[in-house]
């Protein structure tokens, strides 16, 4: 009873405590959901500022496009979180920290404009650089004014050998044109260091100018020179008119290098750096300071909300304690139930509201029995769920902002447009949000797609991860080639089509090239052997699907050069290379346009006929004939008859491949030669025997299968000296042939019928077994042996041999780590999509890769910087005479510089004196190899040494 009827007496006065209590909360819950919201807002603008900032710090001098661009996507992040904090509906009632907030949006839009103008003062090479049109405009226009008139009056001293003062001539024109060549490389390291590519800038181009000076102090020492020899009448008449335009070549140079070195090494050699200086840093300093600003503002609003509720909660807690004192022991009861579930809770939430001044992200572990208790407490984790959330979409926006995004509706309106969107298309973000996409993204007429949107809808971009490339326009009507990716998003019953877009303009281009590069002979222009093979399948494949009423008939033409061998060792190779050059020229004036002539390696040429008859290849190929039975190649004053011998066969629908097709012209081109040279013989089905004689005299496709089958090949290794530690930690392993008999035979005598009969496949795998069989047979004795296999082009990019590979190292127990694949630089540019592919993926496994022959291909370090490969063997051409020839010496200096800047070791080979070897450790070259070093031994024998030991497997020798 007296529990009823306490509960009668006190029901009222819960009930109005409870609805107190809930008021308070519900009033503590808002101020909770205010502060959590302002703070969230600050926050994101303190760390969106913040990456503004890192961005200036990581980008201090090399400043480029793209940093650029980062720094405008984030600085449009930090703008946007301003106004969204000015905007902020907590702010209503602070008005000091909303004054703040206010001035902080005009900061940031003033740092948006200096930004802007900093990016179109970086869009001009010439406004960023002052001194680049100096450098384009004056002295390279004179520096190859200068080059062209010491080759012309080299030529006449040249031409002029019996005259004494001339080989004096010749002597200082060659100190010249070496003195002129020094002089622009140490231009270039200047240019170069002014960047800071190779150190301290100051330092770097104070050395740079010093090793220049002394070059062009010696050039005008020579000109002078040059200049008594002509008033002692020691120059010829083209000569002394030469030297007058040397010496206003380098006057014109001097002066422009000066103006050029004085900007240089000035403050203002780069006009975008005292804008970030001058201007962006006192703004971003003075954002900072507001924020500081607000930030204390904001730490005494949340001081004092925390007070007030810790106020409240502790008033209520005065009256529920004088209530149960004056009820007694007869509120026992009431006082138990209400400090079980009222008191105690709201406790805990003070705690949690006063931990959460604190700054402390823990929250309290809470057992609530109350629904508004929970609020509070789902409230706090509520606020940590959404600030890791936003977080997590911002550090994905930010990440993904290198690309174009456009997020349109299904009505084709536009609902977002990123920065880099703005710069693709040249249109302002407002004047795009809102209106339809085929207004301002524009496609090309007469495309596929019609506009934006229906590129968007389209089934095929509903691919997860397809991309298509379409031509669009930007807002000057340019067209440009643009990539598409879409994702569909479904949001609240909408549909969203979000759109990544770039331009691949120079992407297209750099293919374009590569694959111009990989179908045409680096010397002559002509198409190389894989395209001509390639193009000679297809004809294949063609003829035979042809009309059978009416077949197309073909012919294939093989050129061999009679004399080009006689040339060559007498002549030397440069006379070899401008032979080849000149056969080329008449051979290609002499055909129709629909033909293809194609080089295929040596002084061999392939012509393709299309759509002929015997009697028009006959007469092509006499009228051939007959041009070089009549050419006479002059070099040097000495003259060389030169002819050739034809082999011509005819095909139409009864072909049956390529590779026979090839075998009939070779026969037939073997048969002229037989027949006395300069001949031209048409391949009938008699020859069939001559050409199974022939097969049986040279025997070669049947001797090289015979060798894989019957293990007639071995392998021997010529050690590799490293030239730092002078000791020798590798070798290099070359392949030989071995006869029944004994005789060994050498490489240049089997690899080229092995290339020719499609046996270059076999011998690779049957290297790359054997080796790794004997490495895993050394490793026991020989735990640091390394082998490195080379493989030729045939194996580069198959599958069949990475299976090989991978086979053979499990089986003989022998760790990837061990082995080193090395391809040559023809091979790896003329296959560079396959070869990249392939490289990566016996980096994957574990293996190291190396470039061999580097200089005698296309030589560019741009594609070397892209090859995913450890070392660089560098060409012996180049290699053998650099002790005694400056020329030779500076291009090895500079490949074994520009190797080592991309994190790659350098060997040289073909070292066959003590004096190249000096020289190549003197420039700094890691390994050397050549018959200096050593001589091959078997491989079944390796050198002990206490270090790793590593030997190449070499076909192409």
């Amino acid at each position: 009873m007296t529990t009823v009827m306490v509960a009668v007496i006190a029901l009222p006065v819960v009930l109005y405590m409870e609805n107190r209590v809930r008021e308070v909360t519900a009033e503590s819950s808002q101020l909770i959901q205010e502060d959590r919201d302002l703070s969230w807002a600050f926050d994101s603008l303190t760390d969106s500022l913040r990456l503004t900032e890192s961005s200036l710090y990581q980008y201090p001098l090399l400043l480029d496009a793209a940093a650029y661009r980062n720094l405008l996507i984030r600085l449009a992040e930090s703008k946007m979180q301003a106004n969204q904090l000015a905007e902020h509906y907590a702010l209503r009632r602070h008005p000091i920290i909303h004054d703040f907030s206010l001035n902080l949006v005009l900061a940031m839009e003033r740092l948006d404009e200096n930004t802007r103008h900093l990016l179109d003062v970086m869009s001009d090479v010439g406004n960023r650089f002052p001194a680049a049109n100096i450098l384009t405009e004056g002295l390279h226009p004179n520096s190859l004014i200068f080059l062209q008139a010491v080759e012309e009056a080299i030529s006449e001293a040249t031409a002029q050998p019996s005259d004494p003062d001339q080989v004096v001539v010749l002597q200082a024109l060659d100190d010249l044109r070496y003195s002129w060549v020094q002089q622009i490389s140490e231009v270039r390291l200047f240019v170069a260091n002014r960047l800071g590519v190779f150190g301290d800038p100051k330092t770097s181009m104070s050395a740079n100018l010093a090793n220049r000076n002394l070059y062009a102090t010696r050039v005008k020492r020579l000109l002078d020179e040059l200049t008594e020899y002509r008033q002692l009448g020691k120059l010829g008449f083209l000569q002394a008119s030469l030297l007058d335009t040397m010496r206003g070549a380098y006057e014109e140079y001097e002066k422009g290098f000066a103006q050029a070195a004085a900007i240089y090494r000035s403050d203002q050699w780069r006009a975008d750096l005292p804008i970030l200086r001058d201007e962006i840093r006192p703004l971003l300093d003075q954002a900072w300071g507001i924020l500081d600003l607000m930030k204390q503002e904001m730490d005494d609003l949340a001081a004092q909300n925390v007070k007030r509720s810790l106020q409240t909660a502790g008033t209520f807690s005065d009256i529920i304690w004088l209530f149960t004192a004056g009820m007694g022991l007869l509120m026992l009861l009431a006082y138990v139930m209400f400090e079980r579930v009222i008191r105690r809770p709201i406790l805990e939430v003070s705690r949690a509201l006063e931990a959460h001044g604190r700054g402390e992200d823990d929250l309290p572990l809470l057992a609530p029995r109350t629904s508004e208790t929970a609020s509070l407490v789902a409230a706090f984790r509520d606020m940590q769920g959404q600030v890791q959330s936003r977080q997590t979409r911002l550090q994905s926006i930010l990440d993904n902002a290198a690309e174009g995004i456009i997020t349109v509706d299904e009505h084709g309106i536009v609902e977002t447009f990123s920065k880099a969107a703005e710069r693709l298309f040249g249109y302002a973000a407002e004047e795009v949000i809102g209106r339809p996409a085929m207004m301002t993204v524009a496609l090309s007429p007469g495309g596929v797609y019609g506009n934006f949107l229906e590129l968007c809808k389209s089934p095929v971009m509903g691919v997860h991860g397809h991309e298509t490339t379409v031509t669009a326009l930007r807002r000057d009507g340019s067209h440009f080639p643009m990539s598409v990716k879409v994702n569909h998003l479904a949001i609240e019953g909408r549909t969203l089509y979000i759109a990544l877009v770039a331009d691949v303009g120079e992407r297209m281009a750099m293919m374009e090239n590569l694959r111009e590069m990989a179908e045409h002979d680096s010397l002559t222009g002509l198409y190389n052997r894989q395209y001509f093979l390639t193009e000679l399948e297809r004809v294949v494949e063609n003829a035979k699907r042809g009309n059978t009423q009416h077949p197309r008939q073909f012919a294939l033409l093989y050129l061999d050069l009679d004399n080009f061998k006689f040339v060559n060792d007498t002549l030397g190779h440069l006379a070899g290379d401008r032979l080849l050059v000149e056969i080329t020229e008449m051979l290609s004036m002499r055909n129709r346009k629909s033909d293809l002539l194609a080089r295929l390696g040596g002084d061999e040429f392939a012509l393709l006929l299309y759509d002929t008859q015997e009697k028009e290849v006959l007469q092509a190929a006499e009228s051939h004939r007959r041009l070089l039975a009549d050419y006479v190649f002059k070099y040097e004053g000495k003259a060389v008859q030169i002819g050739c011998s034809i082999g011509v066969t005819l095909f139409g629908r009864t072909v049956s491949n390529k590779e026979d097709l090839l075998m009939q012209a070779d026969v037939a081109c073997h048969i002229a030669k037989r027949s006395g040279r300069n001949c031209v013989h048409l391949y009938e089905a008699d020859d069939q025997q001559d050409m199974a004689a022939m097969s049986e005299d040279m025997g070669w496709a049947r001797r090289i299968k015979e060798a894989i089958e019957k293990d007639r090949f071995t392998l021997v290794a010529q050690p590799i000296i490293d030239l730092k530690s002078n000791r020798t930690q590798r070798h290099e392993i070359l392949l030989r042939m071995v006869n029944p008999d004994g005789h060994v035979i050498q490489p240049a005598g089997f690899l080229a019928s092995a290339e020719r009969f499609g046996l270059m496949r076999a011998i690779d795998r049957w290297v790359v077994e054997h080796a790794i069989e004997a490495l895993g047979r050394h490793l026991q004795s020989y735990p640091d042996l390394h082998y490195a296999i080379n493989l030729s082009a045939e194996s580069i990019g198959e599958n069949s041999m990475l299976e090989v590979i991978t086979q053979a190292l499990q089986e003989h127990h022998v760790p990837p780590t061990a082995v080193t694949f090395e391809v040559t630089e023809t091979v790896a540019i003329a296959n560079l999509g396959a070869a990249l592919k392939f490289l990566e993926r016996l980096r994957e496994m574990g293996c190291r890769t190396a470039l061999d022959d580097f200089g005698v291909g296309y030589s560019s370090f741009a594609y070397l910087k892209d090859l995913p490969v450890d070392s660089v063997k560098i060409d012996g051409s180049f290699v053998r005479d650099i002790h005694t020839d400056t020329v030779q010496l500076a291009m090895v200096r500079s490949m074994n510089d520009i190797a080592h800047a991309m994190g790659k070791t350098t060997i040289a080979e073909y070292v066959d004196s003590e004096e190249c070897l000096a020289m190549l450790r003197a420039i700094g070259v890691d390994y050397a190899q050549g018959f200096h070093v050593g001589m091959p031994e078997p491989i079944e024998m390796p050198q002990k040494s206490g270090r790793r030991t590593s030997t190449v497997v070499r076909l192409l020798k």
